[in-house]
């Protein structure tokens, strides 16, 4: 599912269509694939979520450069899946498992930088996966697409990621950080002089090694 979905970003970041001299058989082949995909059973879980992500980004945009309908109501169908299985953090983890997360051994926290991410009692945060889920969440909102919580459901994703650089203020962390508030000011999910003042903040955080 992701490997097919990224191909066909490639194509539709081009502004390839059905309608494209050299390329439309090929765009057309691929969404139709896509939408099987949609629809295949446990499409959910593949790749863990990661391929779910991707492929609901892919229909996304397909959607946005197309306007086919089929590609739309494929869309919806996983949106609402995503919408619905969002955790109460603001994030999604692998397979969507939303158990609660025990402590994390001192031992874990020296031995790898994730395990600084962790939230005790909040279920698991990959922030991959969650990037993957903020892309589909945006390129539906830029498509046009108007459901119930889906603003809600970004402002969470977003907001999580913000969560974690203020728990573990890594630079990369951080860096995402910044971004995400700016993208919510951007969408005007947030008003510009909080999100200055909340980058601000986090600018001046000691970056953890």
């Amino acid at each position: 599912a992701a490997l097919s979905s990224l191909a066909l970003l490639a194509f539709f970041s081009h502004g390839e269509t059905f309608q494209s001299k050299r390329y439309g058989d090929n765009i057309r082949k691929g969404c139709d694939f896509l939408i099987e995909l949609a629809n295949a059973p446990n499409i959910e879980y593949a790749g863990k979520g990661f391929g779910h992500a991707i492929l609901t980004y892919a229909l996304a945009e397909g959607f946005a450069v197309t306007g086919s309908l089929s590609l739309r109501n494929a869309l919806e169908n996983r949106m609402k899946y995503i919408l619905s299985h969002q955790n109460a953090f603001g994030s999604f983890a692998m397979n969507y498992d939303n158990s609660p997360q025990p402590p994390p051994t001192q031992e874990q926290l020296n031995g790898h930088p994730l395990f600084r991410e962790i939230m005790v009692g909040e279920p698991a945060c990959d922030l991959s996966l969650l990037g993957w889920h903020i892309q589909a969440l945006t390129a539906a909102k830029n498509a046009g697409i108007n459901m119930e919580n889906l603003d809600k459901s970004l402002t969470m994703a977003l907001e999580a990621i913000v969560k974690i650089a203020e728990k573990a203020p890594l630079r990369t962390h951080v860096e995402s950080a910044v971004h995400a508030l700016q993208r919510l000011a951007d969408a005007e999910l947030m008003e510009q002089e909080m999100a200055d003042e909340r980058i601000l903040k986090l600018e001046k955080m000691k970056f953890k090694p």
